[in-house]
């Protein structure tokens, strides 16, 4: 590959140029690695534990294994802040808790690449939840379901304590892996500087002409459904929030923020 080629490895066709793959396990033989910056996105969080275990850790397993043994430059792999369960306040440096079977598919692929590595040079990425501006295609993401929930309900929970959970779009990934690239720590953490809030998204609703109600939630609510269902619990009412001086992205601007998608879905 040329500097500044880009190659795409994909099931089926699409825009610009891709090598068509059964299997993303499959590493193409006549696909020459040598020089060349692997960027690996494959990863799921739904499927059997077979299919996390596949797509999350056997295809970056096969993919680091050929980049060592064919000469790559670099590595990047894209995790996720799922490694690190319920924590709150998340940094590089928390230690790893996964609760779910997700996150420790991420975490699983983390230790095996380290292990796979030799002499290869790898980055390890974790960003939070990815969201996409309204119109995008594929299925909505979880803030495309509140945002819609919050059109239809015309309300906004306001939780007994403050939530602020770290998120980032897809064109603030793009910046990110191209920071890691360019020379970001062998392990890196980036989300939006501004992290998602009920407050934010009530003012976007505002902003776009619609009127909502923040409804408060009771402490004894936010108990109760953290017994019942822990992990819907934790997706609404707790908080994930990056530190600042550990987010690559602190300070920048130049992507897609996640405040022009939040407005972006009351259109």
């Amino acid at each position: 590959m040329g500097p500044g080629r880009v190659i795409g490895i994909a099931r089926r066709d699409g825009p610009g140029e891709r090598v068509i793959v059964a299997d993303y396990a499959a590493v193409p033989a006549d696909l020459t690695l040598a020089g060349a910056t692997i960027v690996n996105c494959v990863g799921t969080d739904r499927g059997s534990p077979e299919t996390l275990q596949h797509l999350n850790v056997e295809v970056p397993r096969a993919w680091a294994r050929a980049a060592r043994e064919q000469g790559a430059r670099q590595f990047v792999q894209l995790s996720s802040f799922s490694v690190y369960g319920r924590a709150e306040r998340v940094s590089c440096a928390t230690q790893a808790a996964p609760q779910g079977i997700y996150g420790r598919s991420k975490l699983a692929a983390e230790k095996a690449l380290t292990a796979e590595r030799g002499e290869l040079a790898l980055s390890v990425l974790r960003v939070p939840i990815l969201v996409s501006p309204s119109g995008t295609s594929g299925a909505p993401d979880k803030l495309a379901q509140l945002a819609a929930l919050a059109k239809r309900l015309h309300t906004v929970p306001q939780p007994h304590r403050p939530v602020e959970r770290s998120m980032l779009t897809y064109d603030g990934l793009a910046a990110a892996v191209e920071r890691v690239i360019a020379g970001a720590p062998s392990l890196a953490c980036a989300a939006d500087p501004e992290p998602f809030t009920y407050a934010l998204l009530a003012g976007a609703a505002r902003e776009r002409g619609l009127q909502v109600l923040s409804v408060p939630v009771p402490a004894i609510a936010s108990k109760l459904l953290s017994k019942a269902a822990p992990a819907l619990h934790d997706r609404l009412l707790a908080s994930s929030l990056l530190a600042a001086e550990d987010n690559i992205l602190a300070g920048e601007s130049d992507f897609v923020r996640l405040r022009e998608v939040i407005v972006s879905h009351f259109v």
